[in-house]
């Protein structure tokens, strides 16, 4: 997006001017190639946006970190909404990502059911250390590739917790 061209759109109200602070150690002082943003109050159901370009911007006194701005393009952000940022930094990992429609949490650990071949469905423990705006991001147990129970996983857990002995 050209200067002029982002100018207009921030005026026009397409397009609004975000700063973002990561907290110290975090980030290194190299700007991330884009943002990904959501809304604090419900991350895990909410969409989420991509904010390109990015620039260093100045310190903030107030807020110890690096500080960051960038361009959102078409956002339901509003002016002054707080909102959740994450990077791409570092190396790629391999892992995969578990979308938080497929988490159920019990006995307080986290699960989800990966389907081990056709109509065989595994519950497994996933770390939920790494929460990304759609899911979490699992570095084992769960490979790129694997089928997921995105729907009715509540009723496998409860068929295998408590299987009935009578018939219907």
């Amino acid at each position: 997006m050209t200067t002029a061209r982002s100018c207009w759109h921030m005026a026009s109200g397409k397009a609004k001017l975000i700063r973002v602070t990561f907290p110290l150690g975090s980030i290194d002082n190299t700007a991330p190639k884009s943002l990904r943003l959501g809304h604090l109050d419900n991350l895990q159901t909410a969409k989420s946006w991509q904010a390109q370009p990015v620039w260093r911007a100045p310190a903030d006194s107030t807020v110890p970190g690096r500080s960051f701005f960038a361009i959102l393009k078409d956002g339901e952000a509003g002016e002054g909404d707080h909102l959740m940022a994450w990077a791409p930094v570092g190396a790629a990992e391999p892992g995969a990502l578990v979308p938080a429609s497929a988490i159920l949490i019990s006995a307080g650990k986290y699960w989800c059911y990966v389907e081990e071949k056709s109509g065989t469905f595994v519950r497994t423990e996933i770390d939920p250390s790494r929460p990304v705006a759609d899911g979490y991001f699992v570095k084992e147990g769960i490979s790129p590739g694997d089928k997921i129970v995105t729907a009715a996983a509540g009723q496998l857990l409860a068929r295998e917790t408590n299987p009935s002995t009578e018939p219907e």
